[in-house]
């Protein structure tokens, strides 16, 4: 019979009414209700005793051997077994005695019997020195000891359900303590939200410190009982609060820089035209292109008012991206690099700032996941030192003003597509460590000089104005954009591969000193103004495939170190590739230049094609040097004759190339290249009049090539 079921019939017994009276056998065999297991063992273990002493009371001696005797034997075994069953079937009278009471009561009842009865089955001797004597005072110290362990072990038993209590009691203090703590975080931050929305700038400050503590709070707190997903989710709750008012509307920021531009239109117009410089003639067109339509304006009543309260309002939203900053990611930086920093405490926060309203400077801050997307941004939005730790957004952003981000630092992606820049957008000595995406974006006036970039991609992007002097791309895509004003890339880095296809420049390119270390593609590009790439470094391929260069075009003392194409371009205007350095092939087929082309001093290490070249005006070639091939088969010099030799200004062809790499049989109806025929070292070759030989090994050239007699312009070619 199980305890459950035990207590339940004392449980039924006890709900009896009191004057009952039950008798203890009843109710002992009512409680315990032994087996019949049971009750045989108790027989069979009585029956050695009552036998024993049966013999004895009928034949007056005990049952002996001569070793044991049995009556003592059979009675301390009876004993034991009789206590060891009691203690098992726990009986009447042991019911509200303690487990521990009741060990001490078996151990003691049987210990006690074996320490007095065990002698006694032995027939040890009881003198002074006797054997019985020795193991009774042996047995009674080992029963002592035991019943010692007991007690130690009952006292352990004792302190453990003690310590586990006040455990117990602790943690039932910790969990009122955290629930108290919460409700008052709770109540402050409700409280807080309603400061937000008071009108006064000083109460609004006061609940923007104190939900900053609030999350603080939480995402430090201690408590196991708190996972660190549920510090962070309610530290987002707050975060997402302090989001909410930086995304909230601000009327007065749109209403004073509507005052402002007007203001500054004003301005512009007393200057108008002739004092204006480049940079205010286009912020002059811009202004009076957004003011052209607009209703009679009506300007502010108490501007010094509205000045006072935008700068309230600006201190109490910048307050929030100031702690923001003090939380964020600490990055080690220089001039140039950004290294792997320590995470801030709010780092895992998300900090979304769509369509918010930033009429305040934002500069020399931490500014981390920052998702601005559709912001609008006014007249004092700065960025300049500002470092972005994480990914940051600002597609469709609209710069009203001048955007500043000098010497910004973003360590992960920043998006700008389709963003708008209604004024000058700076981003002089700012560093992109990874891509950089204006897909889409318009910029007025665009600066980028010494501007760092990882990946720049400008896809579609229109510039009335841009700069990138000195800027260093990793790579660069351009293509498609356009430049309505100036492009100037003066020396700037190309590192990878830089591409301009299908890109409109629409005034001056102006590329000068510029090193393209890798590809460069200006496939289908159109230059609409005069186009300046003078000592640019072409180090890889470069491929100008049906470029249009529609005013005047500069390569003087360009090095193209790789294959050079320009097949099937259009230089409108001159076009001048003096002194340039084409190391691998040059090719010019079906290019069109309709005014002077100009290739004095240029060098063609490998094959130089101009097959179907038209050359609309002058084509000078004065001490250009082909080292491998010269190819103007089905050229058409349509006004003047080529120019290959002006005095001593010579150009060279080298002797060692096989006569079939030279050939100058032109189109029908073209000027024609006057045949001649030079030799050096025994090895004749037919180059045009006037132009020499040369030994690319020593250096030395022949006497300039004198003219042939006879020669058909249309089928022959003047090098055999």
């Amino acid at each position: 019979m199980s305890e459950q079921d035990t207590s339940k019939e004392s449980l039924a017994t006890s709900k009896q009414p009191n004057n009952t009276r039950h008798n203890p056998l009843e109710l002992a065999t009512s409680n315990n209700k032994w087996s019949r297991k049971s009750v045989l063992l108790a027989v069979f273990a009585g029956s050695l005793p009552v036998a024993s002493l049966l013999i004895y009371f009928l034949t007056g001696t005990e049952w002996n051997t001569p070793e044991i005797h049995w009556l003592p034997l059979s009675l301390m075994l009876f004993i034991i077994f009789i206590t060891m069953l009691f203690l098992w079937k726990k009986i009447w009278f042991l019911k509200n005695i303690s487990q521990f009471n009741s060990w001490i009561f078996g151990v003691t009842l049987i210990g006690g019997s074996i320490a007095f009865l065990l002698p006694l089955t032995i027939s040890d001797e009881f003198t002074k020195d006797g054997e019985g004597t020795a193991l009774r005072q042996m047995l009674v110290y080992t029963i002592g000891g035991l019943l010692g362990i007991i007690t130690l072990s009952e006292t352990r038993r004792k302190n453990d359900l003690e310590k586990k209590k006040n455990k117990q009691d602790q943690l039932k203090n910790d969990q009122d303590h955290t629930r108290q703590v919460h409700s008052e975080r709770r109540s402050r931050y409700a409280k807080a939200v309603e400061q937000l929305a008071n009108e006064k700038a000083a109460v609004r400050l006061g609940g923007i410190y104190t939900l900053v503590s609030l999350v603080d709070e939480w995402i430090t707190d201690k408590n196991k009982s708190l996972t660190k997903e549920d510090r962070q989710k309610e530290g987002q709750v707050i975060i997402n609060n302090l989001c909410s008012y930086i995304r909230s509307p601000f009327p007065l920021a749109e209403k004073i820089e509507e005052y402002e531009a007007r203001k500054r239109l004003e301005e512009l117009e007393k200057k108008y035209p002739e004092n204006l410089d480049e940079e205010e003639s286009l912020s002059f067109q811009t202004l009076r292109e957004r003011f052209k339509d607009s209703d009679e304006y009506k300007k502010p009543e108490d501007i010094v008012a509205d000045y006072a309260e935008l700068h309230e309002e600006e201190d109490v939203r910048r307050t929030i991206f100031v702690a923001m900053s003090e939380r964020s990611s600490v990055f080690n930086k220089n001039k140039k690099t950004i290294t792997s920093g320590t995470r801030g405490i709010w780092s895992d926060f998300d900090f979304d700032f769509s369509r918010a309203p930033i009429f305040y400077p934002l500069n020399n801050l931490t500014v981390e996941k920052g998702n601005f997307v559709e912001s609008t941004l006014y007249s004092n939005a700065k960025f300049n030192e500002t470092l972005f730790t994480s990914d940051v957004d600002f597609s469709s952003a609209i710069f009203t003003c001048d955007a500043d981000f000098n010497e910004a630092k973003f360590v992960q992606n920043a998006t700008f597509d389709n963003a708008t820049f209604n004024h000058a957008a700076t981003f002089d000595n700012a560093t992109f460590n990874h891509a950089a995406t204006f897909d889409n974006a318009t910029f007025n006036d665009a600066k980028f000089n010494n501007t760092t970039f990882n990946e720049a991609i400008f896809d579609k992007a229109t510039f009335n104005k841009a700069i990138f002097d000195k800027a260093t791309f990793n790579k660069a895509i351009f293509d498609k954009a356009t430049f309505s004003g100036d492009a100037t890339f003066e020396q700037a880095w190309f590192s990878e591969t830089a591409s301009f296809s299908s890109t409109n420049f629409n005034q001056n390119a102006k590329f000068e000193k510029v090193v393209f270390n890798q590809d460069t593609n200006f496939i289908n590009a159109t230059f609409s103004k005069n186009t300046d790439f003078k000592s640019a470094t072409f180090t890889q391929n470069a491929n100008f495939y049906n470029a249009t260069f529609a005013q005047n075009t500069n390569f003087e003392s360009a090095t193209f170190t790789q294959n050079a194409n320009f097949y099937n371009a259009t230089f409108a205007q001159n076009t001048n590739f003096e002194n340039v350095t084409f190391e691998q092939n040059a090719n010019f087929s079906w290019v069109t230049f309709k005014q002077d082309a100009t290739f004095n001093s240029a060098k063609f290490t490998q094959e130089a094609s101009f097959y179907n070249v038209t050359f609309g005006k002058n084509s000078k070639f004065n001490e250009a040097t082909f080292s491998l091939s010269a190819n103007f088969s089905q050229a058409i010099f349509e006004k003047f004759k080529p120019i290959f030799a002006v005095g001593s200004l010579r150009a060279r062809f080298s002797a060692q190339a096989i006569p079939d790499n030279y050939s100058f049989s032109v189109r029908a109806g073209s000027k024609p290249i006057p045949p001649g025929e030079a030799e050096l070292d025994g090895i004749k070759r037919r180059i045009p009049v006037g132009t020499v030989l040369v030994d690319p090994d020593s250096g030395r050239i022949s006497e300039p090539a004198k003219p042939i007699d006879k020669f058909d312009n249309q089928g022959e070619t003047p090098s055999k």
